[in-house]
């Protein structure tokens, strides 16, 4: 696959090229049903008229951000040039991302923003008693649009002995403060999986925040059993229960289950999450998930007040199957396109978990296995990323062209699709999103 090319300059408010800055390469990348924009590369210094040449890119959607070299010590009122996203953006969800095509070469000018910063200063403390914590690696998440999470401005900083943190050149917006990867560190080294979690929200506006109290929680432990409906057997294969946060700041958690069906997670955010499992014996399907008296199964998990929970899943041996035949109406048989299955329920198809693809063989048919009962609307792609077209707001801009089908318990469907989502049509609609 031929590389692409990003070219460009870095200018001033009145167009002149300015020549303190780096240029960081965002790509788009979905993870566990989000979109980020995770940097690729070395950040590329420009030259002595502000231009760039970012070259090697593999086709994708990338956002650029033109960071300074040089820091400015702030002045009381006084506005300095700060990181900008193209074209001229103070955060990621307001930038543009810029579509590039294998072999191409795309353009772009960044112009700078200058704004007034300021300073975020406080303590992290644990919830429950108030006491100070400290060896946490904190960030400071932009919380604005649909890419929260997804680079942040400001380098992590660590508390130190008595729960203290200080946030330098902050550009007035919303935030979240929370723990960088939930990363603690432990006599000079880091360690996974932090016992505390949190996220707390600040607005900077015209002025320095201190006394900034973070309270974070202990995590909590969940633990349960898969139940396979009428059979005695242990599990055949390797699952895994993985809790999917619902919220974009959150993260998921899973465990692997053991051959007598228990599993335990340790450690996981007093959050909100939904239920999979992945991994299942062929032929089967999450049939039903609670906890206590609380049926999870669609509703999510509710973890928020810091208690633990203990789950019982059950999972049925008679999935439903749905297999077809693609065709293009000018050519026929359509081989190795992508065809993507996702609920009708409003409440099943906002979550990512209960999509499901394929591909089409040679002779342009396709098989999707190990299916829930009920109503599915599926789609077939002419050129479409994988991983964009299993995105619930995305998809449901071609409802229209979808076909719709109903599943029984253990039912095998068989449907044939002959109109395909255009190359064109999918761009269009990705430009919206990402």
């Amino acid at each position: 696959m031929p590389y692409s090319v990003i070219e460009g300059q870095v200018v001033d408010e009145d167009g002149s090229p300015t020549t303190e800055f780096k240029i960081t390469t965002l790509r788009a990348t979905r993870s566990a049903g989000r979109w980020k924009y995770i940097a690729t590369g070395t950040p590329l210094k420009v030259d002595d008229m502000g231009r760039f040449r970012i070259a090697n890119l593999l086709p994708g959607r990338f956002k650029l951000v033109a960071v300074p070299t040089r820091r400015v010590e702030p002045a009381e009122n006084i506005a300095n040039y700060v990181s900008t996203f193209y074209p001229s953006s103070l955060f990621i969800a307001d930038a543009e991302s810029i579509p590039v095509d294998g072999g191409k070469e795309a353009r772009a000018t960044i112009r700078l923003r200058k704004e007034r910063v300021f300073n975020v200063q406080g303590k992290v403390i644990d919830a429950a008693s108030g006491a100070a914590l400290s060896g946490f690696l904190l960030i400071l998440n932009p919380t604005q649009g649909n890419h929260s999470g997804s680079i942040t401005p400001n380098a992590p900083v660590s508390t130190v002995r008595d729960g203290s943190f200080y946030f330098k050149d902050v550009i007035p917006g919303s935030y979240s403060i929370e723990p960088s990867n939930m990363v603690m560190i432990v006599n000079g080294s880091s360690r996974l999986e932090s016992k505390f979690f949190g996220h707390h929200q600040v607005m900077v506006k015209d002025h320095d925040l201190s006394d900034v109290l973070v309270p974070l929680q202990a995590g909590v432990i969940v633990r349960g059993k898969l139940i396979q409906q009428a059979q005695d057997k242990p599990l055949s294969t390797k699952s895994v229960v993985r809790l999917s946060a619902v919220s974009s700041l959150g993260r998921d958690f899973s465990a692997n289950v053991s051959t007598d069906g228990t599993f335990e997670i340790l450690t996981v955010a007093p959050e909100q999450y939904r239920i999979h499992v992945l991994n299942l014996p062929e032929g089967s399907y999450l049939k039903t998930a609670s906890s206590g008296d609380q049926d999870v199964t669609i509703t999510p998990l509710d973890l928020s007040s810091g208690v633990g929970a203990t789950l019982a899943i059950t999972i049925s041996p008679k999935a439903a199957t749905a297999t077809g035949s693609v065709y293009r109406e000018s050519s026929g048989i359509a081989a190795d396109v992508l065809v993507t299955l996702a609920p009708t329920d409003a409440s099943r198809r906002s979550d990512p978990g209960t999509s499901r693809k394929a591909r089409t063989d040679q002779n342009g048919q396709f098989v999707l296995k190990n299916l829930p009962p009920g109503e599915y609307r599926i789609l077939a792609w002419e050129e479409i990323d994988d991983e964009l077209a299993v995105d619930p707001e995305f998809r449901s801009a071609f409802d229209a062209q979808s076909a719709r089908i109903e599943l029984s318990e253990g039912s095998n469907l068989h449907v044939d699709l002959r109109k395909l989502v255009s190359e064109d049509s999918a761009k269009f609609e990705a430009s919206k999103i990402r």
